[in-house]
């Protein structure tokens, strides 16, 4: 499942019916590629989707211009069941209105992004324990929604603009 010690750097993907770079595995990094208009066809992805990864490093990517077609949804950074001790730093989304979902996922660190929505913008962890989020900005021109935010224990110096003044948890 994804390998280990790997690295995947420096692609650009595109025009994709599914995630760009879908992968998992054990102290991968995947760093400084270029996503862009995924998702088209499929659903429950992302532009970077990980699944069952364990110490794996997601930075300097970005991803943008996703059109949510329904289901479950299109993400920009997805760590996914039994995801645990990764970290998600330094990336940028935009025009992705789901820039972070975590599912059934613990032990993550989600630090020092950029995320830009256009619209009502959405971070979620469903079924997901003991996250860090800190020195994120989140910049949405509509509401900003937390979901299971309880699985967050430690929020720090982030900063949500809401262009409706509204975040909801």
């Amino acid at each position: 499942q994804g390998g280990r010690e790997c690295l995947v750097s420096h692609n650009e993907v595109h025009d994709c019916s599914y995630s760009a770079i879908n992968y998992g595995g054990n102290a991968n990094i995947v760093e400084s590629n270029l996503l862009y208009d995924c998702m088209k066809v499929l659903h429950d992805g992302a532009a970077i989707y990980m699944f069952a990864a364990t110490d794996c490093i997601l930075r300097g990517n970005l991803a943008r211009d996703f059109t949510d077609t329904g289901g479950y949804g299109a993400s920009a950074y997805y760590l996914d069941e039994r995801s645990s001790q990764c970290v998600v730093v330094n990336n940028v989304s935009v025009r992705v209105n789901w820039p972070s979902h975590n599912h059934m996922a613990t032990n993550n660190v989600i630090r020092n992004n950029l995320f830009i929505v256009e619209g009502d913008a959405k971070i979620t962890f469903p079924r997901s324990t003991d996250f860090t989020v800190e020195r994120n900005v989140l910049y949405a021109t509509g509401t900003i929604r937390f979901e299971g935010f309880n699985a967050v224990t430690h929020w720090s110096n982030n900063l949500f603009y809401s262009g409706k003044d509204r975040i909801e948890c």
